[in-house]
């Protein structure tokens, strides 16, 4: 296969200087910004500001460099030799196979060159994280805040959650990049609607579906919290054009999984390992249909893959196969919705591997250091206590959000009153929708496939740490807007409710 060769001169080139690039991108979006306050939320930042961002910016992004230029490729690991082989096919053959479209197709653009894919993987994962950094400081007021929360999400790029991808030939790089500018389109949106946002959130919300299928399934969540944000009127109508485009691509993407068979083999590892390992389960599927022979009880504890893919050939099991065919999905789901505390609960047992990524080294490519070192990871992607701390935060930080409400302000030449931070409860609930939706998504992993269950739900530990860290940053602006009130003198009042 063209993957084992050699790269070209012209990739390793690529590799090396293309992320320079982005440090005269970043900037330039201040200028966007000035452009045209309908797209961009104007964010108006005196010269040692902008000095303090570029160099956050180059700092994050030449530590992410320095840790990305010794280390080394990783085509064969887990998943990898699929996509690849899907890469070499001709290709109308990309849009059928056992994974997802978008991955596969981009590799075979980029020549199946593992050099230029992974620095393609990189530069895209700069990007898109730089933008969200830019867009979480245009959210936040006061600038000392709003330059908090860029260096919170530049720092957050930095961790091997999100960095050790970047030099695999897996989903995830492409995914956990997608689902960046998905953030940050989502916070433009919230900003204000414009039909150009969401139209930029429906394509990137597309593309983020076909880089792995389950995603598909959270745009389909996405799209009902939409519906139901229109019906109790937080948020314009517009947003039901957008929940229909994710419908729409949603139910794509299923007919794509089925056409493909793809649904089969996380399908037979959860048979193995969650079915046939629990008798009350066991007993719910043999009495809908399932055949339990003693050739599919010896495959209590096996993957899809499992016994010398037995399930797949063991002509003892045919019965099985045929039933899988046409009834393993339509009685798995009926059993998850007639079995709610199980279902709820269940993924509980394993909430630390779901949410908290604990054995990244097990997928860091050869020679690649933690761009920011062990504690400075441990303080912006937290594992273990420090979550707890997170958590507790986010948590005394939705009291704050609440509890502490400055109603009004004043010009400190006229003392005119004016409204303190229009808006404010559609920030809340963005973080709310981030969090939500980190919780569906580690859910849903859990229950889709118990396979490399932490590769499967690195999104959902990512969209965790996000929304509890936009918590913290709306209680400081919460917080700090008080203190603003006091020193001009303004009446600040203690009350009860959402801000905004």
């Amino acid at each position: 296969m063209r993957f084992l060769g050699q790269s070209s001169q012209s990739s390793r080139t690529f590799g090396i200087y293309a992320p320079l690039l982005l440090l005269t991108i970043i900037p330039s979006m201040s200028i966007a910004a000035r452009k045209d306050s309908r797209l961009l939320v104007k964010v108006d930042f005196r010269r040692w500001d902008q000095l303090t961002i570029v160099v956050l910016y180059t700092g994050i992004f030449l530590l992410r460099w320095l840790a990305y230029l010794p280390s080394s490729s990783t085509p064969t690991a887990w998943d990898g030799p699929a996509y690849m082989a899907m890469a070499n096919r001709p290709f109308g053959d990309v849009f059928v196979g056992d994974k997802t479209f978008l991955v596969p197709l981009i590799y075979q653009l980029l020549g199946v060159q593992i050099d230029l894919i992974a620095a393609f993987q990189f530069t895209l994962s700069l990007f898109a994280w730089g933008f969200l950094a830019w867009r979480v400081g245009a959210h936040l007021a006061p600038k000392a805040v709003s330059i908090f929360g860029m260096l919170v999400i530049l720092a957050f790029s930095a961790t091997p959650t999100v960095a050790y991808w970047d030099r695999s030939m897996l989903s995830e790089s492409m995914s956990i990049s997608l689902l960046a500018l998905m953030l940050a389109m989502g916070l433009m949106l919230f900003e204000g609607w414009h039909p150009a946002k969401g139209a930029a959130l429906v394509v990137f919300g597309f593309l983020w579906a076909f880089t792995r299928h389950s995603n598909a399934y959270i745009l389909a969540i996405l799209a009902l919290l939409f519906v139901g944000m229109v019906m109790f009127k937080r948020a314009p109508k517009g947003y039901l054009a957008v929940a229909s485009c994710f419908l729409l691509t949603f139910g794509v993407g299923l007919y794509d999984t089925d056409k493909s068979y793809r649904w089969n083999f996380p399908m037979l590892d959860v048979i193995g390992q969650r079915v046939l390992t629990d008798q009350s389960t066991l007993s719910y599927f043999q009495d809908h249909g399932m055949p339990v022979t003693p050739a599919l009880i010896e495959r209590t504890g096996d993957y899809g893959d499992g016994g010398d893919l037995a399930f797949y050939n063991d002509p003892e099991l045919e019965g099985f196969r045929e039933w899988m065919r046409r009834d393993s999905r339509r009685t798995y789901m009926t059993y998850l919705l007639t079995h709610p505390l199980w279902t709820l609960s269940k993924p509980n047992e394993e909430f630390s591997i779901i949410f908290s990524t604990p054995y990244m080294n097990n997928y860091r490519p050869l020679n690649m250091g933690e761009p920011l070192g062990t504690v400075g990871t441990e303080l912006v992607a937290p594992q273990g206590p420090m979550f707890l701390l997170l958590t507790l935060l986010g948590v005394v930080s939705m009291w704050v959000l609440v509890k502490v409400k400055p109603n009004r302000t004043y010009d400190a030449s006229h003392l005119s009153p004016l409204p303190v931070r229009v808006g404010q409860s559609r920030k809340y609930m963005f973080a709310l929708l981030v969090l939500l939706l980190a919780l569906a998504y580690g859910y849903l992993s859990w229950h889709g496939d118990p396979m490399e269950l932490m590769r499967h739900s690195v999104q959902a530990g990512i969209l965790l740490r996000i929304g509890l860290w936009l918590l913290v940053l709306l209680a400081l602006e919460q917080l700090m807007g008080l203190r603003r009130a006091d020193s001009q003198s303004a009446p600040a009042t203690l009350t009860g409710g959402f801000p905004g």
